[in-house]
């Protein structure tokens, strides 16, 4: 039987099973899992009605098993709405599927926003130095600068839903820049792209994705005592 139960709130159309498999792997089957999305309930004229401004910052998901561009401010007030539907279904930990910084997103339990996660990590594993980040839209720029700030940086866009040949143009310029460490900062990369960029570059590569997973499992965890 489930001993907990964590949310998991995409940015897009829920249920996504290409992130599931990563969190299922990770917590194990005494984790209950429950999803919702932004974007659920919505037709194609609703999603098309959230383009991004030229002022707003862009987000990249799925809608409809496409990939789709909707703006950061209009996406909030359906992200609070999901968290509020899997709250309300029982959830004690929610996880929000996107690297984004949201503000005012709010639950009456533990919300883990992955954009934090991530720069604990990297900041823990490496302080400074050349950093390879990867991020889904050229619209991201000045967001990932100023996330990053402090690291010399190197900016590189990639679709994580597209095949991973199209991101070796990626992987050939980090080389050449001499990258001391990568950044997947989308939700949508999973444990095939870290292996992928990993194995080709022979750096640490943070997947948003995984390092998420694995602190929601440390979060839920329950020692076993000692046989007496």
């Amino acid at each position: 039987m489930p001993s907990s139960t964590v949310g998991l709130i995409t940015i897009g159309h829920s249920p996504r099973p290409d992130i599931r498999t990563a969190y299922d792997a990770i917590l194990g089957p005494a984790i209950r899992i429950i999803e919702a999305g932004a974007l659920d309930g919505l037709d194609a004229a609703d999603v098309d009605r959230l383009r991004p401004d030229d002022d707003d910052t862009p987000l990249v998901t799925l809608f409809d098993a496409g990939e789709v561009r909707i703006g950061k401010r209009s996406a909030t007030p359906l992200l609070q709405r999901a968290i509020n539907r899997v709250v309300a279904d029982g959830a004690a930990i929610v996880v929000v599927l996107c690297t984004g910084h949201f503000e005012g997103l709010h639950a009456a339990v533990p919300l883990i926003e992955p954009d934090r996660v991530l720069d604990g990590f990297m900041r823990a594993i490496q302080p400074t130095g050349k950093l390879g980040v990867i991020m889904p839209d050229d619209g991201q720029g000045a967001m990932m600068r100023q996330k990053w700030h402090g690291y010399e940086l190197t900016l590189a866009t990639a679709s994580p839903y597209r095949p991973p040949t199209t991101w070796d143009e990626v992987i050939a310029r980090f080389t050449t820049e001499r990258v001391e460490g990568i950044v997947l900062d989308c939700m949508g990369f999973g444990p095939e792209a870290k292996r992928y960029f990993g194995s080709r570059t022979g750096v640490p590569v943070l997947c948003a994705q995984t390092a998420t997973a694995h602190l929601v499992r440390d979060l839920v965890w329950t020692p076993v005592p000692e046989a007496i």
